[in-house]
C-alpha cells in the first residue's frame, strides 16, 4: 500500500468506525424487539412522544397511563347511542415487554351510577364490558357504545344484557326503579386481563379532569 493509501485509510477511519456502530445499534435494536414485538408492525414515527411510557415503571407508569386513558376521553354519538373513546398507550409490561395497551389488556370495564335517580337514597347502577381495540392511528381506544336505545325500549328492570353483534358488548344493572335514568355519571374505567388491571376510581377522573363526566340518554332512547 503506497503512503497516500495509508493517508486516505486513516483519514476516512473515523466514518469506518461510525458506520460499524450505527450497524451494529440498529441491528442490536431489531433483535431486542424480537419478532413478536407489536412494534414491529409500526413505522418508528407512529410511536409518539405522548403516548410512548415505555420508560416508566411502578406508581411513575401507573399515574402516567391512568392520566393518559382519563385526560383524552371524547364523548360521541351514533344514531341513537353514545359512547365513551379512552387515550391509548405504549408501555412496558410486568414481563418487561414493550407492549401497547389494548394488547396487553383485552377488555374495558365502565361503571356508572343514575345522576337523576335513586330508590331509598341508593343510586341506579350500570357497568358496560367490552372489547379493548385500539384504532386506526393507534392514539385511542375505540369507542365503548353504550347500546341503550336497544335496552330502553324495554321495562325497566334490573339483570343483564349481551350484545354480540360487531362490538361484543355486556350490560348490567342493578337498583334500576320503575323508571330508566336519564342520566349516567362515569364513576369508574378500568382496562383488565385475567392477571392485572388499571383502574381509574371517581376521584382520580375528577383530579385528572376536572369535572364529573355525565352521559344525558338521547330522547329518543326514552
Amino acid at each position: 500500500m503506497t503512503n497516500r493509501s495509508f493517508k486516505s485509510f486513516y483519514r476516512n477511519l473515523p466514518y469506518f468506525r461510525l458506520g460499524l456502530f450505527t450497524a451494529g445499534f440498529i441491528g442490536g435494536l431489531l433483535i431486542g424487539l424480537g419478532p413478536e414485538s407489536p412494534f414491529q408492525s409500526r413505522r418508528p414515527a407512529a410511536i409518539r412522544p405522548y403516548y410512548d411510557f415505555t420508560n416508566l415503571r411502578g406508581s411513575a407508569l401507573e399515574v402516567a397511563l391512568k392520566e393518559r386513558v382519563v385526560s383524552n376521553l371524547e364523548i360521541v354519538h351514533k344514531d341513537k347511542d353514545v359512547g365513551l373513546a379512552f387515550g391509548h398507550f405504549a408501555f412496558t409490561n410486568s414481563a418487561s415487554e414493550k407492549t401497547f395497551g389494548c394488547n396487553e389488556y383485552k377488555n374495558v370495564t365502565l361503571k356508572f351510577e343514575s345522576a337523576d335517580m335513586a330508590i331509598s337514597g341508593e343510586k341506579s347502577r350500570m357497568e358496560v364490558q367490552s372489547d379493548c381495540v385500539a384504532s386506526a392511528d393507534i392514539t385511542m381506544i375505540e369507542p365503548i357504545w353504550l347500546p341503550l336505545s336497544k335496552i330502553y325500549i324495554d321495562k325497566p328492570t334490573d339483570g343483564d344484557f349481551q350484545f354480540m353483534e360487531g362490538q361484543k358488548t355486556a350490560v348490567h344493572f342493578s337498583n334500576i326503579s320503575d323508571e330508566w335514568p336519564k342520566k349516567w355519571h362515569l364513576i369508574g374505567v378500568k382496562l383488565s386481563n385475567p392477571t392485572h388491571e388499571l383502574s381509574v376510581d371517581r376521584n382520580e377522573m375528577l383530579k385528572i379532569i376536572g369535572k364529573p363526566i355525565v352521559l344525558s340518554v338521547p330522547k329518543s332512547s326514552d
